[in-house]
């Protein structure tokens, strides 16, 4: 595997994600730190919970992981107060979801390192499953690119009816179906076999996602010491019984927060998300229902359930996993649980944290610094030929493919097709203006007939133009079939492929070592630039 850089303003990449990278005014105002200055000196922070109930929970969380020696010493370590966490989180994928997991959990480990050598301190890489999140259908498909280079999609049904927690459902029984699928469509390699054991004894059904999802993560980085997390237990929420508590008590202050930090970000940039007086869901009969709340009379309500503020906080004493913090509040909850100094971010989650600086205050949590993730793009080695002989340049691969056809004959064709055209067409306009002056002046009634024959005539040259451009499209059709093939390898279905394609079609084709490259010291924890990476 080598490696080369691409910069993001090139690419399809939002206007404030560019310019946190850059570092620009405008933008750094929306946060607390640079991920930068982690460098320059280590942001000490106290731990908000008793340290031996953390290495509980954490240990709790973790029970039913084979962890390995490394990541177990390092729940231990969290004992101490000079201990700290770097952290990343994600939600639940099939088959352990898309590059972009990776990415994240790559770039958590290697600045957890690089910080703990730094700065000698001991300071523990964590991975936040979000396994409280409902969305179904976000977390239960998983796309390979074929033989053909086209895009697959496998995925699987949702084994009830319930709104629940997507962690908390179990594999589905005819999973085998579609992981046979999932190999038929990525391909058989030397590899496959392995692999194909690690599904079946991961995502088989007596496992719920969440455990599938994370056994099959703990296989592939537990050796770097990497420590599992989330928030849907009662011993978790019963420690964040606070950030619980104030987000009912003080809903208006949380709100006028948010909401003010978002308009400020709207003056330069979009808001990621809608803000509510509400960060709170209803784990209910029913599943995850969305919790409101009514300012003037101050009743939360879901689904016909309704409770005054003093009767849910009454509730939540005596169940604390009633409750289920929503996008904005999730950050806050595990910032109140881990010492955490910062948090690996992809650009969406970037611009979600932009919007809630003034809402940590409201919280008194500290927020971490906010580093982007490692970002990348695969170029695999059937198209790393096509890649340096093609006249395309990578950033132009990042359009629809039709427009990408349509620039490279306009550049390769023999003559400007479209200006010559447009000259054929305005010449003819030129030559024939004196015969219809002449054929109006000797009678007005055929000026229709003159103009419909000179438009029938201009439609004619039209479809001319059309024919000439498929004869020039047809010389060039063998490189346009190699554009189209690595259109679809970098760009899969229109989209980023870190954020399309997922993770485990790689390890197959190339082996479950196939990532090592990037924990060495070719990529650092804070690049500022697209990774490319040739396998």
């Amino acid at each position: 595997m080598s490696v080369q850089r691409q910069s993001f303003t090139t690419l399809p990449f939002s206007k404030l994600f560019n310019d946190y990278l850059g570092g620009k005014p405008e933008i750094s105002s929306f946060y607390k730190t640079k991920p930068s200055d982690l460098f320059l000196k280590f942001p000490e922070r106290k731990s908000l919970i008793p340290r031996n109930e953390l290495v509980a929970i954490v240990r709790d969380f973790n029970a039913e992981l084979e962890l390995s020696d490394l990541s177990k010493q390092n729940i231990e370590s969290l004992v101490n107060d000079n201990t700290f966490t770097v952290t990343t989180g994600q939600q639940i994928g099939l088959f352990g979801g898309y590059l972009y997991t990776l990415y994240k959990i790559v770039t958590t480990i290697k600045l957890a390192k690089e910080l703990s050598e730094k700065h000698q301190k001991k300071v523990v890489p964590i991975f936040w499953v979000a396994d409280e999140d409902h969305d179904f259908d976000e977390a239960n498909h998983v796309t390979v690119i074929k033989n053909d280079s086209s895009a697959e999609t496998i995925s699987i049904k949702r084994p009830s009816d319930l709104n629940q927690q997507v962690g908390r459902e179990l594999i589905n029984v005819d999973i085998e179906e579609q992981i046979t699928h999932f190999f038929e469509a990525s391909g058989s390699s030397q590899f496959s076999d392995e692999l194909k054991a690690w599904l079946k004894e991961d995502f088989n059904p007596k496992n719920t996602q969440k455990r599938a999802f994370l056994t099959f993560l703990n296989r592939l980085f537990g050796k770097y010491g990497i420590v599992f997390f989330g928030s849907d237990t009662h011993i978790i929420k019963k420690a964040a019984l606070p950030i619980f508590k104030t987000a009912i008590k003080n809903a208006e202050a949380v709100y006028d927060a948010l909401e003010n930090q978002s308009k400020a970000i709207e003056s330069v940039y979009k808001r990621q998300a809608t803000t509510d007086y509400s960060l709170l869901f209803l784990n209910a009969e029913k599943g995850r229902l969305k919790l409101h709340f009514n300012v003037k009379n101050r009743i939360w309500s879901a689904d016909g359930i309704s409770l005054s503020s003093e009767e849910l906080l009454s509730k939540i004493e005596k169940e604390p996993n009633l409750l289920s913090p929503n996008v904005f509040l999730r950050p806050i909850v595990q910032e109140f649980v881990l010492p955490n100094i910062a948090y690996i971010a992809g650009p969406g989650e970037l611009a979600y944290y932009a919007q809630m600086k003034k809402m940590y205050e409201v919280f008194d949590v500290p927020m971490p610094a906010i580093v982007p993730r490692l970002s990348a793009t695969i170029i695999e080695r059937p198209f790393q030929r096509y890649w340096s002989e093609l006249p395309v340049q990578f950033d132009a691969y990042f359009k629809r493919i039709e427009d990408l056809e349509q620039e490279y004959v306009t550049q390769n064709q023999p003559f400007d097709i479209e200006n010559h055209f447009q000259n054929w067409i305005a010449a003819s306009r030129e030559t024939t203006k004196r015969f219809k002056d002449e054929i109006v002046h000797l009678d007005q009634t055929l000026e229709q007939s003159v103009e419909r024959a000179l438009h029938s005539y201009q439609n004619e040259l039209e479809k001319l133009k059309g024919k000439v451009s498929k004869s020039v499209k047809n010389k060039d059709e063998i490189t346009l079939q190699r554009i189209r093939k690595v259109h679809s390898s970098l760009y899969p279905l229109n989209g980023l492929q870190e954020r399309t394609i997922g993770f485990a079609h790689f390890l197959n084709r190339y082996g479950l070592d196939c990532f090592e490259k990037l924990f060495d010291d070719s990529v650092s924890a804070l690049e500022t630039k697209h990774i490319l990476l040739f396998i």
